[in-house]
């Protein structure tokens, strides 16, 4: 009986950890297309260091620089980059995917 629970257990784990990180695929690509990395560092994503204290304040933040750098990204766009960073380096509590 445990270790059929444990399989299962194993097993929702790696289908999750795929699903998430195809989901973060896209965002990513554009977040390295738009050249963020040019203007920024991984030290310039730390809380204390840019004041971005939520998910709200890091979405703001990802629209500023895609509006004033010009990407051309949708809104959905942005909320997916700004989820990404969020995974990658603050871990907020973040809102759900955007509905298509």
């Amino acid at each position: 009986m445990y270790t059929k629970y444990f399989t299962l257990q194993i097993v929702s784990l790696l289908i999750s950890s795929l699903l998430f990180s195809s989901e973060h695929k896209e965002a990513k690509e554009l977040f390295t297309e738009a050249k963020c990395m040019h203007c920024h560092n991984t030290n310039d994503f730390q809380v204390r260091k840019n004041g971005v204290s939520s998910f709200a304040k890091l979405h703001k933040s990802v629209q500023a620089c895609a509006t004033n750098n010009n990407v051309g990204w949708f809104e959905e766009d942005n909320h997916n980059v700004s989820r990404y960073l969020n995974h990658e380096h603050y871990g907020f509590k973040q809102p759900p995917k955007l509905e298509e």
